[in-house]
This record gives C-alpha cells, sequence and structure tokens, in this order.
C-alpha cells in the first residue's frame, strides 16, 4: 500500500498491541498517518504483547508429572525434553526461513512519516 492511516482512539486502546501495531505500521510505501488523541497512552498500548502461550508453554509451565510430588524428578525430565524438542524445532524452522529466496523490491522504498497536528475531539 503506498498510504497507511491509522486510528487509533483510547476508547480501542485496550485491543491495541505491539505485534497488531507492527503489522500496521509496515504497511506503508510512501506515507504514514496515524491519528489519536492520546500519543502517550497509544505508545504504553503498543509497548505491550497481545501474544498469548501456546499450547506448549501451558504444557510446559503446568505439566502435572511436574505438580506431584513424587514425580517432581520425572516431570522435571520431561519438561526439559520438551523444551529441547520446542527449541529444535524452532532452530529448524527459523533455518528454513533464512533459506527461503530473499525479498526483492521493483522500487526503492522511501518513507516519509510526517508528524500530524490536529485540534482535538469534541462531542
Amino acid at each position: 500500500m503506498d498510504c497507511v492511516f491509522i486510528a487509533e482512539s483510547a476508547e480501542s486502546f485496550r485491543a491495541a498491541g505491539r505485534e497488531q501495531f507492527y503489522v500496521s505500521v509496515s504497511r506503508f510505501k510512501q506515507a504514514l498517518t496515524i491519528y489519536t488523541d492520546d500519543k502517550h497512552e497509544l505508545l504504553r498500548a503498543v509497548s505491550k504483547t497481545s501474544r498469548r502461550p501456546s499450547a506448549t508453554d501451558l504444557m510446559i509451565n503446568k505439566s502435572p508429572e511436574a505438580t506431584r510430588l513424587g514425580d517432581s524428578k520425572k516431570g522435571l525430565v520431561q519438561r526439559q525434553s520438551v523444551e529441547k524438542n520446542v527449541d529444535q524445532s524452532q532452530s529448524e524452522s527459523q533455518a528454513r526461513r533464512r533459506e527461503a529466496v530473499p525479498v526483492r523490491r521493483r522500487h526503492p522504498v522511501d518513507r516519509h512519516v510526517r508528524q500530524s497536528y490536529s485540534k482535538g475531539i469534541t462531542r
């Protein structure tokens, strides 16, 4: 997209998150304009992550084997095994991504971000 306009009012800050904001901001080629009624609160809202724990994260942290008194060693071994498998899977996935064909842009991107000044919203 050549120009992107983002409107984030204080009423929608609860739904704002780092990942959503990054996706919105990273789509422009020519110009980006952000409209908000509270710049500092928007910054705070998009500083937090909206990432939810995956099923694997939940299994590692709440393994029933790890919570039983007699099975604490067994639970620890199982958790370490799961963590090792997750780490291995993630590094394989990252290696595949690195092998992917690099993205080429047809035209150089010239990003001009300008600050917008507007009067407050009145009702």
